[in-house]
């Protein structure tokens, strides 16, 4: 068969044309791949990673305070804070080590930074006072030479302590009335037996009013038992301890001082229980001056409220509000049997041992004996910390000196869309909420339309005339550290005197100015919510991480405080923050119902570290709002993403963002506490321990257990749950 040879040049050409067929169908098939990987990425977006070094650093402490051995299903709080609880460390001069104290700690540096600073000419009237505290505090040599005489000289204004007198001491001279109000003059605290305040008239938010209210005793549950417990024994330690060191025979002040520890106790058995005090209606007793003398005539009580309110005045016509008649009825007969050498070494040793933590060390040091046996601290702060705290007590000048030099204010802007995200899914809750009838339901969401919010600091801080009109009654004319401190208390308690004269002004900027603390709050008589500067930073808010994150931090906490204003107590107040009946009966009964849920919940709860089962009335209010405020949050969040998109993962989190929402928030309570003052919170607190903050209101949440796939019955996904709100 003939055929023509073919050349070598075309079996190339057709070789060549062959690659180029192969090389374009695999460049092809690699375009479809990186489009369809584009799409993928698009629509998928929250499969992405956030590679900046915020995202990374947060990665990591996040993943610093995880156990990840631990089921989420089971304990939430041992998954998301196992490690924290296992690692942390509790400073000996702490009680508990936590997400809020570290964020405090790093303000309280930033502060002492600038008190450290020599005194400048261009420093404000208000920084230099300041600083003058501040340096008064650290100039121990001074203290240790004047500051027990100081104490001393005081004591004996008042007639003298008698247990430290001993026979000397005058009976006949002694009025334990007269004893308070000189020592409300001075700038001691003299709220023993009865506790007396300025406040916005709960009936009437448009004025305010004085309040009289019982007394406060520390260790109340525990001084209304028997005597023998650890904690009183540490107790009547402590007074003998402080007597001698004021000069007294050590047998008589043991005699005496147990008189005087009994004595208390005897009040705080008269006193109302926390837990018998929710109705507020039932706390609001006005009562003219005049009928208040014929009433209850404990003592001349006109004479005492003008010179207890000075420089405000008022008349036997004056209104005010007794908190606890039944109290007042108690105490009188108390009073009247208890002999004046008695009354006169209860009140002057609370007036020595309000002033130990300003006084010398050994004085000091018998305080510290006292913490150690009955919260567990076991070293003081170091005195620059003490002394940095102690100034910051000058809360508007502290606030104006941290904003101005410290507060991004960008974060200012950010936490008010946030603010106003969560807002919005309370309205849409409100809304939809089916157990609630028309009209209260219109009620409620006037309310929360009317709340105020005020976030990070008001701009008045920024204006040195204005801090100058707020202190310019200050005058710290002396070195003396006790001198200090009273003219300082003074100086606040008249204060807030003066306010009983004073028209009520709901965005008065003076009571929004405590900004450099972690912490946030509703103020039920304003009808508002307050996210002070110092909050906004830190594990609860950054505006360079991720939204979950923001949500799940600060969020949270303000879903809580807006919540505040429909709990057990928020729930009896309207929307101008006044005490008025606004529920339906049916809806009332609706919404009691569900309260008594909360309370049963926790009440059935048992602290194992301790011991102790927690007490589900006096903390309710704070369980309502936990338990409102993470729904709020998570659902202000999905709105969020709705608008915004998916967010991207956290490196080495391989977590979707909604459960990293819930971790997130987690991490703002990891904590960790010493034992005794674990016991304390459970006995006096209105919180409950950290943990139940977040693995109760997550087990009650439907949209908890959906993103973490928990099973029906498990821990975190019980039968039996909760809501509220």
């Amino acid at each position: 068969m003939d055929y023509e040879p073919v050349r070598q040049d075309t079996i190339f050409r057709r070789k060549r044309r062959g690659r180029f067929v192969i090389c374009g169908a695999i460049l092809l098939v690699i375009l479809l791949l990186v489009l369809a990987l584009g799409i993928y990425a698009f629509i998928f977006r929250d499969k992405g990673v956030c590679e900046t070094e915020e995202c990374k650093d947060t990665s990591k402490k996040i993943l610093g305070n995880m156990d990840l051995k631990a089921d989420p299903c089971q304990d939430f709080y041992q998954f998301a804070c196992g490690e924290f609880v296992k690692k942390a460390v509790i400073p000996s001069s702490r009680t508990e080590v936590d997400s809020f104290s570290t964020q405090a700690d790093v303000i309280d540096k930033q502060i002492h930074t600038v008190l450290e600073e020599p005194y400048k000419k261009e420093d404000a009237r208000t920084i230099q006072l300041v600083k003058q505290v501040y340096r008064a505090c650290m100039n121990e040599t001074d203290i240790e030479l004047h500051s027990v005489n100081s104490i001393k000289k005081l004591l004996k204004s008042f007639g003298g302590w008698p247990v430290v007198e001993g026979s000397k001491w005058n009976e006949d001279t002694f009025n334990w009335s007269e004893t308070l109000i000189k020592m409300k003059e001075s700038g001691l605290p003299y709220g023993f037996f009865m506790d007396f305040s300025v406040v916005v008239d709960d009936k009437n938010s448009s004025r305010r009013i004085l309040t009289v209210d019982q007394g406060f005793v520390a260790f109340e549950p525990i001084k209304r038992g028997p005597r023998d417990n650890p904690i009183l024994d540490a107790t009547h330690t402590f007074m003998v301890n402080i007597a001698e060191a004021f000069g007294a025979d050590r047998n008589r002040a043991n005699r005496e001082m147990e008189d005087v520890l009994r004595f208390e106790m005897d009040i705080a058995k008269i006193m109302v229980r926390q837990e018998e005090r929710r109705n507020l209606e039932n706390e609001y007793n006005p009562v003219r001056i005049r009928d208040l003398e014929r009433d209850f005539p404990i003592l001349p009580w006109y004479n005492f409220i003008n010179r207890l309110v000075y420089p405000s005045k008022v008349t036997r016509d004056t209104m005010l509000i007794i908190h606890l008649p039944v109290y007042l009825q108690r105490l009188k007969p108390l009073l009247d049997r208890t002999p004046k050498r008695l009354l006169a070494n209860y009140i002057l040793y609370k007036a020595a041992a309000s002033l130990i933590t300003y006084s010398n060390k050994r004085l000091r040091q018998i305080r510290l004996e006292f913490t150690k046996a009955t919260v567990g601290i076991r070293s003081s702060s170091p005195r620059n910390e003490q002394c940095t705290s102690i100034a910051s007590r000058l809360e508007v000048a502290a606030g104006a000196l941290y904003v101005r030099k410290y507060f991004n204010k960008e974060s200012k802007l950010d936490t008010e869309e946030i603010v106003k995200d969560v807002e919005e899914q309370f309205t849409k809750t409100l809304t939809t909420i089916d157990w609630m009838d028309q009209e209260t339901k219109k009620a409620a969401l006037e309310k929360l339309k009317n709340m105020d919010k005020y976030i990070a600091y008001p701009d008045e801080l920024m204006d040195d005339s204005k801090l100058e009109e707020f202190y310019k009654n200050l005058q710290l004319t002396s070195d003396n550290y006790i001198e200090i401190v009273l003219n300082i208390s003074k100086f606040q308690t008249e204060k807030e005197m003066m306010l009983l004269s004073e028209p009520v002004v709901r965005s008065d900027w003076r009571t929004r100015s405590a900004v450099a603390v972690v912490n946030a709050y509703y103020d039920t008589n304003a009808n508002a919510i307050q996210v002070p500067a110092g909050i906004l930073q830190g594990v609860f808010f950054n505006a360079k991480r991720p939204r979950y994150l923001n949500f799940g931090g600060i969020g949270y906490i303000i879903g809580h405080e807006f919540t505040h204003g429909f709990d057990d107590e928020g729930s009896q107040m309207d929307k101008d923050g006044n005490l008025k009946e606004w529920w339906k009966g049916t809806t009332k009964a609706a919404y009691e119902k569900k309260a008594k849920c909360i309370v049963n919940q926790y009440s059935n709860i048992s602290v194992p570290e301790v011991g102790m089962k927690i007490n589900g009335v006096n903390c309710q209010g704070e369980n309502i709002a936990d338990n409102g405020g993470i729904k709020l949050a998570y659902l202000a969040y999905q709105e969020w993403v709705n608008k915004n998109g998916a967010e991207n993962k956290l490196p080495n989190l391989d977590y979707t963002p909604n459960q990293m929402f819930w971790i997130g928030a987690a991490n703002v309570w990891c904590s960790k506490m010493q034992t005794k003052a674990l016991e304390q919170v459970i006995s006096t607190g209105v919180h409950p321990p950290d943990k139940y903050r977040i693995n109760v209101p997550l087990a009650n949440s439907k949209y908890f257990s959906k993103d973490f796939n928990c099973p029906k019955g498990s821990p975190m996904n019980p039968d039996d749950t909760c809501t509220v709100w």
